[in-house]
């Protein structure tokens, strides 16, 4: 397990379908904001994909589901797409940062009590309570790393 002596944030970039990610070039400056803020930035990668760029001091892990589990209760939050760990999270009452370009978070999004923020595409409601998704919405989606760095810090959770 990774060391858990200090706040940290735990990235899911990968998703079971390419058209609900982010491009990987995205997340550096967005892992370089939070480590700026002395979080740990653990980055879960998925099976047989390559690991997003990242800056030093970013520490890549790859873990089966339990140990996964085991790392995300312990955040202060877990920022990811529409994907198995982002709802693992919620689950399991992390506060979670979902990035939605492509699919709407309404239908496929966190549904528990935890903190939520959520980026969306902003044709997102064009494919609102179906399985439509929206071509080519990751790479329009406009996020604010510094709104994600005050969400995670600016918590009175873990």
């Amino acid at each position: 397990m990774p060391p858990t002596d200090r706040p940290y944030v735990v990235i899911c970039p990968h998703a079971g379908a390419y058209y609900k990610e982010w491009s990987p070039h995205r997340w550096a400056p967005l892992i370089a904001n939070l480590l700026g803020f002395g979080l740990r930035v653990y980055i879960c990668g998925a099976p047989n994909r390559p690991p997003i760029p990242a800056p030093d001091g970013a520490i890549f892990f790859d873990l089966d589901l339990v140990g996964l589990a085991g790392i995300v209760a312990g955040a202060r939050a877990v920022i990811g797409l529409d994907s198995g760990p982002l709802h693992l999270a919620d689950a399991l009452g992390v506060r979670t940062i979902g990035l939605f370009g492509a699919t709407h978070a309404k239908t496929y999004g966190p549904y528990g009590a935890s903190p939520q923020l959520i980026f969306a595409h902003a044709h997102a409601d064009r494919c609102a309570h179906t399985a439509r998704h929206i071509p080519g919405g990751m790479a329009d989606l406009a996020v604010e790393y510094e709104r994600i760095t005050h969400a995670i810090t600016d918590t009175q959770s873990r």
